[in-house]
């Protein structure tokens, strides 16, 4: 066996653990705050979920003009879509968020449209109401 192998195996377990780790992490907070897991909403579901921001987007065109967020809450990912936004102060990688709305599917996914958000200092922290 060579250095590289093992020592790229020991990362990726490492890397593993850490990703399992803040999913329980993320899950276990979300419920102890009452929220809805993303992994049982349903479509059509009004649903209050707590996650942490892993990626925003932006429309680039006219007729994509909005910003779409990947929440994920320990459990899975739901795209948090705002339209008609070209930015939204505060909705950044990282990001702790509270969303509530109406669940839609597209391509497969869990969607909310221009939901109800707060911006939250952690998962379990307090909330600051946003538009």
């Amino acid at each position: 066996m060579s250095d590289t192998g093992f020592l790229g195996r020991l990362g990726a377990r490492l890397t593993q653990t850490l990703e399992n780790s803040d999913a329980e992490e993320l899950e276990k907070a979300s419920r102890s705050s009452g929220a809805d897991s993303v992994c049982s909403c349903s479509c059509g579901q009004s649903a209050t979920i707590i996650g942490r921001i892993r990626c925003v987007t932006y429309g680039l065109g006219e007729d994509e003009l909005g910003v779409t967020a990947e929440v994920y809450d320990g459990t899975a990912s739901v795209d948090v879509v705002w339209l008609g936004r070209r930015s939204i102060p505060g909705i950044e990688v990282g990001r702790c968020l509270q969303v509530s709305g109406r669940v839609a599917f597209k391509d497969n996914r869990r969607v909310l449209f221009n939901p109800r958000y707060e911006l939250r200092e952690d998962v379990s922290g307090p909330a600051r109401e946003g538009r």
